[in-house]
């Protein structure tokens, strides 16, 4: 019996290895720097994964070991049938022979959710690896290294489907734990720290994003280059939070500093480099340097307009172009570009598929934008109307948000009954501890002032 279980574990350290390896030169091929190996040839095929499987019949916690390992290896190499079956199997195994609170149940878990998010099925994703993050939790304390790594798959999840506000707890408990234990150098640290200023700047913190991501920068610099793309990244990064703060000018300094890091890196007519090149031109704007802003971004529009009226830069091209002759006086060209970025929005709202927190932050761009020249109410209108019943329908949490802004676009377009009617909704449905409470509260009372008058 005893040569029996050394022949077994020989066996499983033998195909651990073999498959690690496989895993190794997939990821390394997915993140760019493995070669183009056949490493598809030394995947099992199908009989031979079942043989290998039979052999393990009698002995069900190394058989979920070998499936979850197959799993993994089916995933990255993209053979999704093959990984499906095989992560449910190890999953189900382990449930079984352990129970639900195991740290190798949560392993399990976790892997569900990793080949969920591959298959962009991020709402199933997030609720694997939260059941995950509790089992560790629950058994581990909330302060264990490898919850970490959960938080920060867990940012990435809420990022894909646009919920902001839950990714800030998240990346924070992930850079407490990170920090202490791996350092301020670390990668992961470091993407902690990313994804935590991406949350800040999210929710509009512009003073505590800029602080994370002076020290970010800090710290590429004392490890690379200064010409190096990541150190070009968090100035292009600081840089546009500094534009939100209206810090125009300390903005304009780093973004000239970016657009020749990128040129030199990506070329100078590339994607990166005329990215830059708008914020270069909004911090111009934003100092009022008319003159200097307008052929960068009219040469920048030239390039990016074969992109389509939904790129997101080419909107901010058509906005910043539409800001600057307002700005200049020059009304008649001022109106005929916001015609063009209103159209662009327009075009966004209606399109299928459109997200009801896309169509929330659409309306309220355009019911609050400075220069108010460039507000439009009744492009703003439909937008809100349908991020309400798009919400509605899916029965979400933020509907209460979404009401507020449609209320506020039914006031600036002439209907206050209508604005107060769903205003007292909006703030009915707001959770129980709400910061916006008296904000939501005050253009009530705005509304129903103007309805009196």
């Amino acid at each position: 019996a005893r040569r029996e279980a050394d022949e077994r574990a020989d066996r499983i350290e033998e195909i651990t290895r073999v498959l690690d390896t496989v895993i190794g030169s997939l990821t390394a091929k997915e993140e760019g720097t493995g070669e183009r190996s056949s490493t598809l040839d030394v995947l099992p095929r199908e009989h031979a994964m079942r043989g290998l499987l039979k052999s393990f019949e009698g002995d069900p916690m190394l058989r979920a070991r070998v499936l979850s390992l197959l799993g993994s290896t089916f995933r990255l190499a993209r053979r999704w049938d093959y990984a499906r079956t095989a992560l449910s199997a190890a999953l189900d195994l382990r449930r079984e022979q352990l129970g639900e609170q195991h740290e190798l149940v949560a392993d399990s878990l976790s892997d569900w959710a990793r080949l969920l998010h591959d298959r962009r099925k991020y709402e199933e994703s997030l609720r694997f690896q939260e059941q995950a993050l509790q089992i560790r939790q629950d058994l581990l304390g909330k302060q264990h290294l490898d919850n970490a790594y959960i938080h920060l798959e867990i940012v990435d999840q809420l990022g894909h489907l646009e919920r902001y506000a839950q990714m800030e707890p998240h990346a924070k408990a992930a850079l407490d734990i990170l920090e202490p234990e791996l350092g301020d150098e670390d990668s992961a640290t470091l993407r902690a720290r990313s994804y935590l200023t991406d949350a800040y700047v999210r929710r509009e913190r512009y003073t505590d994003a800029e602080s994370l991501m002076r020290r970010q920068l800090s710290i590429y610099q004392r490890l690379s280059d200064p010409q190096h793309n990541d150190v070009a990244w968090a100035k292009d990064y600081l840089a546009r939070i500094l534009c939100k703060m209206k810090r125009f000018s300390e903005a304009e300094g780093l973004m000239r500093e970016v657009i020749i890091a990128y040129a030199n890196k990506f070329g100078d007519e590339q994607w990166h480099t005329d990215r830059a090149r708008l914020y270069w031109a909004a911090s111009l704007i934003g100092q009022d340097k008319y003159d200097e802003a307008e052929p960068i971004l009219k040469t920048v529009y030239e390039r990016l307009r074969s992109w389509g009226p939904v790129d997101p830069d080419v909107q901010f091209t058509l906005r910043q172009l539409a800001t600057l002759y307002y700005k200049k006086g020059d009304y008649p060209e001022a109106e005929e570009w916001k015609a063009r970025w209103v159209e662009a929005l327009s075009f966004t709202a209606r399109r299928k598929g459109a997200k009801p927190n896309k169509l929330n932050e659409l309306a309220w761009t355009l019911l609050t934008l400075d220069p108010q020249s460039l507000r439009h109410p009744a492009a703003a209108l439909p937008a809100a109307e349908r991020a309400c019943d798009l919400e509605e329908q899916a029965n979400g949490s933020d509907l209460w948000m979404y009401l507020d802004t449609l209320s506020l676009a039914q006031h600036m377009t002439g209907d206050p009954g209508r604005a107060i009617e769903t205003q007292k909704r909006a703030i009915s449905l707001m959770p129980d501890g709400r910061a916006e409470r008296p904000e939501l509260e005050k253009r009530l009372a705005e509304f129903e002032a103007a309805s009196e008058e």
